[in-house]
């Protein structure tokens, strides 16, 4: 049974993750080529548990690659997107005076909307 495996790195580690993760080099070029003199041979029940080795070690292989294949081309997004920069944040003394001056506002505009309520000619 194969089990998916996860686990939490740094952004920029992720090309030495892969490069971990990438698989073993194995020369399937000779051991495909004696195939053909297991065949010859006649012994071709030692070609069928070849042919099977064969192709499972390559089924691990290919699986790995998709996977280096899926890290790298969510890395390659992320390295692509425009840097986020955090909100830029009001200094307080600022934030103070723009309430102050808020509330002065609101005043004024409660004194006018009374005063236009007690004005019969309104």
């Amino acid at each position: 049974m194969n089990v998916k495996v996860q686990y939490v790195v740094n952004l920029e580690e992720i090309p030495k993750e892969v490069q971990k993760l990438l698989p073993v080099c194995e020369n399937y070029g000779d051991r495909i080529c004696n195939l053909g003199s297991l065949v010859e041979e006649q012994s071709f029940s030692l070609a069928m548990d070849e042919i099977e080795s064969i192709r499972e070690s390559m089924y691990k292989v290919d699986q790995r690659l998709a996977d280096c294949q899926a890290i790298l081309k969510g890395y390659l997004n992320v390295k692509s997107r425009p840097e986020e920069r955090p909100p830029e944040e009001v200094p307080p003394e600022q934030s103070m005076e723009q309430m102050v001056a808020l509330s002065e506002s609101l005043k004024q505009l409660a004194e006018r909307e009374s005063g236009a309520q007690n004005d019969p000619t309104s």
